[in-house]
């Protein structure tokens, strides 16, 4: 833990160690640190149980009692705040935070309700953290990541998910095979070509694939394709949309 902390002093420089390493942690140069922004996030990774190395809260902000009594809280300047924050208009609280881990596919528990939601090179991280809040709200198991994207540990895809990358299991995915091999079916969601999702038979533990914005695929696999029928010129949807009537789809049965 940062030296200090837990000293209830304001902080009123930018200069303050404190304040220097928010800023390394926000430009992803401290490994397995994440940088939090707005009460609710903090209040999720406390709920998570992730450590918490840092609380900073603007010395003029009440924060909930919860986090009002933790120990790694620091008050600190509007103008500290906005030095340690990566956004335009910070909230009152920032947080430096254990990053969540991604586990390996080996420690998924697999049934026959099982849902993992796959993403393979979403690179927009408000995309990212947006298909999060779908898995979560569909109530998939976990979300699954293979191959390049963005972080599911950047600021703003966490931003995005509203605390789903935080509260959900996360999976690093080698392939598909791997997740074939603990019993998935794997389904990859397809612009055109695939069996309308609607009547698609979705029993059973399932992996579904969410490709990047441009659509293109590369990942080598045994997949039933699924696709979401369109009217008129429309060629594709975002993958956020995508995701949730499939997600949904998968869940209800």
């Amino acid at each position: 833990m940062l030296a200090g902390v837990i000293d209830q002093e304001t902080i009123r420089s930018r200069s303050n160690p404190a304040i220097k390493r928010s800023r390394e942690v926000r430009a992803g140069k401290v490994p397995d640190r994440v940088l939090l922004e707005g009460e609710r996030l903090v209040a999720d990774a406390v709920a998570s149980g992730l450590e918490l190395e840092l609380i900073l809260v603007a010395e003029d902000y009440t924060p909930a009692p919860a986090l009002a009594a933790h120990p790694a809280l620091r008050r600190a300047t509007t103008e500290v705040i906005e030095a340690a924050s990566d956004l335009r208009t910070p909230p009152g609280v920032l947080a430096i935070a254990q990053a969540p881990r991604l586990r390996p596919v080996a420690e998924l528990t697999v049934d026959a309700s099982t849902l993992v939601v796959v993403v393979a090179g979403i690179a927009d991280p408000g995309n990212l953290g947006a298909c999060a809040r779908v898995a979560e709200a569909a109530g998939a198991s976990a979300l699954g990541f293979c191959g390049a994207g963005a972080s599911p540990t950047g600021s703003k895809a966490l931003r995005g998910s509203m605390g789903s990358l935080l509260r959900l299991p996360l999976l690093q995915v080698t392939s598909p095979d791997e997740l074939a091999g603990r019993g998935l079916r794997q389904v990859r969601a397809a612009t055109r070509g695939g069996q309308d999702y609607r009547s698609y038979d979705w029993r059973g533990p399932v992996a579904l694939w969410l490709s990047g914005e441009t659509g293109e695929w590369s990942l080598d696999g045994d997949f039933d394709l699924v696709s979401i029928p369109m009217a008129g010129a429309v060629e594709s949807l975002n993958v956020m949309a995508a995701a949730t009537l499939l997600a949904f789809a998968a869940a209800r049965v």
